[in-house]
């Protein structure tokens, strides 16, 4: 097997993953991420924030991997590209930056923020169905107008 497809499908494959799961979180079209349940350490709503880094982490391996760079250079490539974006991943899976989320969860999150609780695990129960359900903004909004109904939260 050519030495470069194997670095594609080690590393460059699963980066180009990462990242277009990271946008598709980050533009809204990945509404699930962000209601899967986690744990303590590692969240799904801190993990949102680490893909597109991570991803460009993992490209910027892959790219480094496969272009004709002197050995010696390619070690200070990795470090200058990997020590910034892992303290950027770092910083943003524990901030959360308000800016990075999607349009959709800063709405759900300013109008109905002290429900979110209930309406995560409403989510959760719905699964996939849930996602499908609230692919526009109105949409959303008679779903959390049909949960508050549910729970008899005005």
């Amino acid at each position: 097997m050519n030495d470069d497809l194997l670095k594609f499908l080690l590393i460059g494959g699963p980066a180009t993953l990462v990242l277009v799961m990271g946008l598709l979180a980050r533009l809204g079209i990945w509404r699930s991420i962000y209601v899967f349940e986690g744990n303590p350490v590692a969240t799904p709503q801190a993990l949102v924030f680490v893909l597109i880094p991570g991803g460009i982490m993992l490209l910027s391996l892959f790219f480094i991997l496969i272009l004709p760079v002197a050995p010696e250079t390619r070690g200070d490539l990795i470090l200058y590209i990997f020590g910034p974006l892992l303290i950027a991943i770092y910083i943003l899976a524990v901030w959360q930056p308000w800016w990075l989320k999607p349009k959709w969860l800063r709405w759900l999150e300013a109008e109905h923020g002290h429900i979110i609780h209930i309406l995560r695990d409403e989510a959760r129960q719905a699964g996939w169905k849930w996602e499908r359900e609230v692919r526009t903004q109105e949409q959303l909004e008679a779903w959390v107008a049909e949960v508050r109904r549910r729970h008899n939260l005005s």
